[in-house]
């Protein structure tokens, strides 16, 4: 049964002052809306009432042009997108075809198949096709049939997820190879194409310099590619989370250290730790090197630094779980602010991140006379739970959340006057983003904390948890984010400012002790 989508039709131009009018009237005449991304264009475009105009300051190309029309439109609602070129080669009527298809597999990338039956059509074109259909159908192990057409459906959160690196030209058909590599489904719809005739087409194409990119392009998936073909490797595209193997087996272990030798002395075990991650974790031993380039600029920081530290947080939090935590000290400038905050609102929602010892600042809201309840991921939550009552004072509740669902648990916990604690840094599949400005680069996060905090009125309070010394863990908290109510029409607004003032107390504290990042994952998309 076909489902409802919500579709943007997105013209990336440069330079299209002649043909640009008519493409959007075109698309306009689908009833979709029309975003132009002016991808720095030296000739100015004529008005256009029938389109939103977002403008690049220097030509960035045609992939960057496509995610940044992709980003305002999910800011706008749309869940789909379909691209047309600006030269008016393709026809609106056509939309309807792609759209069909979409309802019935709305995650599936659509792409119109053009006609080359019709008049004008360059020989340079037709070759260039069959030469990169080739290439796809090598790299996917898929016939593809129009590897080069740019008159495309795409869902949204899954073109960002694979967002290629190519900007140029040659973005469309990695995109095409990513989404092969993922195992997510390519469906081909034929559709017409007008070209003008000799001498009065306008195309940005350029033989040598975008060919040798295509080039490139295609002899850095070839190796790749071979393999998959020769072992019959398949390389699934999967969600950060993982279950963590052996997590019951290495906290008792920990447990057991600490009760024999102390917590200080459990720390050496952490020497024996941190080479192994060092050595066979070389993902997450990437990740950490970008962010620190990010965050610390020519700091002594290093990757072994971050393990280092994370090691020394797992022991601390198994200290406090035990109840072996002696002589491991809280310190928390704005404690009264926590308190007014929590008093005046009822319940909060604490929002931490991957970041530092965010398990011992809810152990200070607990001991603090507060109600709170965990959210955790699946995996992790039943085990968890039992942990966590294993503690000397003190039941937190957990709340399991998997993929995005659980947020009918959170509202029913904040209803139910229960504080929630959680992360705002790290975004789960099926979860909803929000773009932020994070470190000097945009990026996306969850954007569930801000729509649950609009919906239920609930005050979001910034809590993140520093070790400052051996013994001593500080507390520091941001002014707490009021949500706050708007029309229909700003809600999406204000979910983006509370989201950038989170952002905003984020990055102070991670500027000032990046070792204490924890969140591993490509969060900047630099293997993207």
């Amino acid at each position: 049964m076909p489902v409802a989508i919500n579709v943007c039709v997105i013209v990336p131009c440069y330079n299209n002052p002649e043909t640009i009018s008519g493409v959007v009237g075109d698309a306009a005449g689908s009833g979709f809306p029309v975003i132009v991304v002016d991808d720095g264009s030296t000739n100015p475009l004529p008005d256009m009432r029938d389109a939103t105009v977002v403008r690049h300051d220097v030509n960035r190309g045609k992939g960057a042009a496509i995610l940044t029309g992709a980003r305002l439109a999910r800011e706008r609602g749309a869940t789909h997108i379909i691209t047309m070129d600006a030269d008016g080669q393709h026809l609106g009527v056509d939309i309807p075809a792609l759209v069909a298809v979409a309802e019935k597999e709305p995650d599936a990338l659509v792409v119109g198949v053009r006609d080359f039956d019709g008049e004008n059509i360059p020989a340079s074109s037709r070759y260039g096709r069959e030469w990169s259909n080739l290439w796809i159908t090598f790299h996917n192990g898929e016939r593809c049939l129009d590897a080069l057409s740019g008159f495309r459906l795409y869902p949204i959160d899954r073109l960002l997820e694979c967002a290629p690196k190519s900007d140029g030209f040659e973005s469309e058909a990695e995109t095409l190879i990513l989404w092969g590599r993922f195992e997510w489904p390519i469906r081909w719809v034929g559709v017409k194409v007008v070209y003008a005739p000799p001498g009065e087409r306008v195309s940005h194409f350029r033989k040598g310099r975008d060919n040798w990119r295509l080039t490139k392009l295609h002899t850095r998936f070839f190796f790749g590619s071979l393999w998959r073909k020769v072992t019959g490797r398949r390389n699934t595209k999967t969600s950060w989370v993982k279950k963590p193997r052996g997590l019951p087996l290495a906290y008792r272990f920990m447990e057991f250290s600490i009760k024999m030798a102390g917590r200080r002395s459990a720390y050496v075990v952490a020497w024996f730790v941190v080479p192994y991650f060092y050595l066979f974790a070389p993902e997450a031993t990437r990740n950490i090197i970008r962010f620190l380039k990010r965050a610390a600029g020519s700091s002594s920081v290093t990757a072994i630094s971050v393990y280092q530290a994370f090691a020394v947080s797992l022991i601390d939090r198994v200290a406090r779980v035990s109840g072996s935590q002696t002589g491991l000290y809280q310190v928390a400038p704005d404690r009264e602010l926590m308190r007014k905050t929590v008093v005046d609102n009822g319940r909060v929602i604490f929002l931490s991140a991957h970041f530092g010892h965010w398990d011992v600042g809810m152990r200070f809201a607990i001991d603090s006379g507060f109600n709170v309840a965990a959210l955790m991921n699946r995996d992790q939550a039943d085990f968890a739970q039992a942990y966590f009552e294993r503690a000397d004072i003190g039941k937190p509740r957990v709340l399991a959340v998997d993929e995005g669902r659980g947020v009918v648990d959170i509202v029913n916990a904040l209803n139910e006057g229960l504080s929630v604690a959680m992360h705002g840094d790290r975004i789960m599949r099926g979860q909803r983003p929000v773009s932020v400005n994070f470190l000097g680069e945009q990026v996306d996060i969850p954007s569930g904390p801000y729509q649950v905090a609009y919906v239920t009125g609930t005050a979001i309070l910034p809590v993140f948890c520093v070790k400052t010394g051996v013994d001593e863990v500080t507390i520091e908290m941001a002014e707490p984010i009021i949500p706050l109510k708007t029309s229909r029409n700003g809600r999406d607004a204000e979910i983006a400012r509370m989201a950038n003032l989170y952002t905003e107390a984020l990055e102070k504290v991670v500027k000032t002790h990046p070792e204490q990042w924890f969140n591993f994952h490509d969060f900047f998309g630099d293997d993207r």
